[in-house]
């Protein structure tokens, strides 16, 4: 298949392409989950197959997603022990060629979000994995900042001691089923399972293909604002993971940006037990506003 017939594909909603897996997570998602999926319904790319793990919710986030006609949508609620253990159950159900994830207060960035992934396999030769850029809400849910670059070596130098983050967004991704495998989350790991379980699926696959990176200023996804992001506590249990995740895939604990990352969590909660809430929230978006501004430069 060639770029101009994917391209064809696209446009005409011709199902001959191949099939990826959409996997969202939902639980008590009402305020999101209608923008999340009129972002993945309106694709471009045509033949995906939706799967909505919800983890049981008791508000109308079921009502709201049966309120799509769509076909394509598969719904399945019952209790799971987090998104993880959702994400695992999503992945045994679905059927694609390709699979992607993205949250329930997430959207496609652009309609043409998946079919740019697509494209990127065609380009890249078959890469196991396709990825771009991923764009970072603030607390004012206006764009605070980006992630995403240029694929480096994780079993160098610079991811074991020098860059602590993957250099792919885990959202902004597709993923074949053959990078994967067998390998499923550990959902004893409660926020940093997508890095562990991607950082396995490499290692076993580290001697094929490299990951391949859209180098497209435009993102693919936009991830909404919450959660880790203003937790402190969640903070340091990411930390915390960081290096548990890092230890149980043999990847140096030594790493001077996760090592200032802590250092940073801990003058937060020192701030934050001195002079209070109020003060921390003020600094905590004094931090976003810097990054939008630098993102402007």
């Amino acid at each position: 298949m060639d770029l101009q017939k994917l391209d064809k594909y696209t446009c005409n909603g011709n199902l001959d392409a191949p099939l990826v897996s959409i996997i969202i997570a939902t639980y008590n998602s009402e305020l999101d989950i209608a923008k999340c999926l009129q972002s993945v319904t309106n694709q471009s790319y045509k033949n995906i197959e939706i799967i909505i793990m919800d983890g049981g919710s008791s508000d109308k986030t079921l009502d709201i997603a049966k309120s799509f006609k769509d076909d394509r949508i598969k719904i399945v609620s019952e209790k799971d022990r987090g998104i993880y253990d959702a994400w695992n159950k999503a992945v045994d159900l679905s059927i694609g060629d390709w699979v992607a994830f993205i949250g329930s207060d997430d959207v496609y960035y652009h309609t043409d979000a998946i079919a740019s992934l697509m494209k990127g396999v065609m380009v890249s030769n078959a890469a196991p994995v396709v990825y771009g850029r991923t764009a970072h809400e603030g607390p004012d849910r206006n764009i605070s900042g980006f992630s995403g670059s240029e694929w480096y070596n994780l079993t160098g130098f610079k991811f074991n001691y020098y860059k602590c983050n993957l250099p792919l967004p885990i959202m902004s991704a597709i993923y074949s089923r053959d990078f994967f495998r067998n390998e499923r989350f550990d959902i004893k790991l409660k926020i940093v399972a997508d890095a562990d379980w991607f950082l396995r699926c490499f290692i076993k696959w580290s001697k094929e293909k490299s990951p391949y990176f859209i180098n497209d200023t435009t993102p693919i996804v936009r991830m909404g604002y919450g959660g880790v992001s203003t937790d402190i506590s969640s903070q340091v249990k990411t930390t915390l993971e960081s290096f548990i995740v890092r230890k149980k895939n043999n990847i140096s604990c030594l790493n001077i940006q996760l090592i200032l990352r802590y250092a940073k969590i801990l003058v937060m909660v020192a701030i934050k037990n001195i002079f209070g809430n109020n003060v921390y929230k003020l600094m905590h978006n004094g931090y976003h506003s810097l990054k939008k501004i630098k993102n402007k430069i």
